[in-house]
C-alpha cells in the first residue's frame, strides 16, 4: 500500500508485516536494515513504495512507532502497541502477539462474513419483494377498492395507507440508504475514519457491548505485557490510557 494513499492496511497485511519484523528483531536485525530488506523483497509497487518511505523515515533517526504512525496506513491501535514495546524492550514480543491478533481479526472477519452473508442476501431479497408490494400492488388495489366502493379492515386500510405512503418517499429512502452506504465505505478507506467509524459503533446500543469487550481484551492486553517487562502498575496504567479509545474503558481507566 502507498501511504500517500492513506488506506489502511488489511489484517492479512498487518499480521504478515508485523510477523516478518518480529523474526527479523529475534535476528538481531534493526529496525532500519529490516525494513530495506522488506522493501526490496516487495512483489509490487505499492508494497515497495510504503517500505522505502519507512526505511527512509527510520534512516532520520525517528522510532519506530514513530515511522508507522506518520505512514498513515496501521492503526491507532498497533502503533500505540508498538510504542509500549519500545518502552518495555519487548517490541518483538509485541509484534509477535500483534501477529496473532490481527489472524484472529481476519478469521474472525471471514467467519462472521460466511456466516451472514447468505441470510442478509435472503433478507435483501425479501426486503425487495415487500417494497415492491408495499409500493407497486398495494396501491392498485386501494385503487380497485376506492372504484367499487368498497369499506376495507382498519388493519387493511393502514397497510394499503402505509404503501402508498412508502410508494411516495421511496426515492428519498434509496438516496438516504445509498449516502449511508458511501460514508461507511469511504470512512473506512482511511486510519481516521476508521477510528471514527469505531467510535459511532461504540455508542450504538447494537454494538456498544462488542465494542466494550474489544476495548476491555486491549486494556489486559497491554497491561500483561507491560506488567511482564517489569514496569510498574503507575506507568503501565498511564501508558495504557493512550491504547484505549473507548468512552467507557477510557473512564474506568481514569478511575484507576
Amino acid at each position: 500500500m502507498s501511504a500517500k494513499q492513506q488506506t489502511p492496511l488489511t489484517p492479512i497485511e498487518l499480521s504478515a508485516f508485523c510477523s516478518q519484523m518480529a523474526m527479523i528483531l529475534r535476528s538481531g536485525i534493526p529496525e532500519r536494515e529490516g525494513l530495506c530488506i522488506m522493501r526490496d523483497d516487495a512483489s509490487d509497487d505499492a508494497t515497495f513504495a510504503l517500505m522505502n518511505e519507512l526505511a527512509e523515515q527510520s534512516e532520520m533517526g525517528f522510532p519506530f512507532s514513530h515511522v508507522l504512525r506518520e505512514s498513515g496506513v496501521f492503526p491507532r491501535y498497533m502503533v500505540d502497541m508498538v510504542e509500549v514495546g519500545e518502552c518495555s524492550g519487548k517490541l518483538d514480543e509485541v509484534l509477535d502477539a500483534l501477529t496473532e491478533y490481527y489472524e484472529r481479526e481476519r478469521a474472525i472477519k471471514a467467519s462472521v462474513k460466511n456466516a451472514v452473508a447468505y441470510p442478509l442476501i435472503m433478507l435483501a431479497l425479501m426486503m425487495v419483494v415487500i417494497a415492491v408490494l408495499s409500493i407497486k400492488v398495494l396501491p392498485i388495489f386501494s385503487q380497485v377498492f376506492s372504484q367499487l366502493g368498497v369499506q376495507t379492515a382498519a388493519f387493511a386500510g393502514g397497510i394499503l395507507r402505509l404503501g402508498s405512503i412508502l410508494g411516495n418517499i421511496s426515492l428519498f429512502i434509496v438516496v438516504a440508504l445509498a449516502i449511508v452506504a458511501v460514508v461507511s465505505i469511504g470512512l473506512q478507506t482511511t486510519s481516521s475514519g476508521t477510528e471514527k467509524l469505531g467510535a459511532l459503533l461504540s455508542k450504538l446500543p447494537f454494538t456498544k457491548n462488542i465494542s466494550l469487550k474489544i476495548a476491555t481484551g486491549r486494556f489486559a492486553n497491554s497491561m500483561a505485557l507491560m506488567l511482564s517487562s517489569g514496569m510498574d502498575t503507575d506507568r503501565a496504567l498511564e501508558m495504557t490510557a493512550k491504547l484505549v479509545n473507548h468512552a467507557v474503558m477510557r473512564q474506568r481507566v481514569d478511575e484507576c
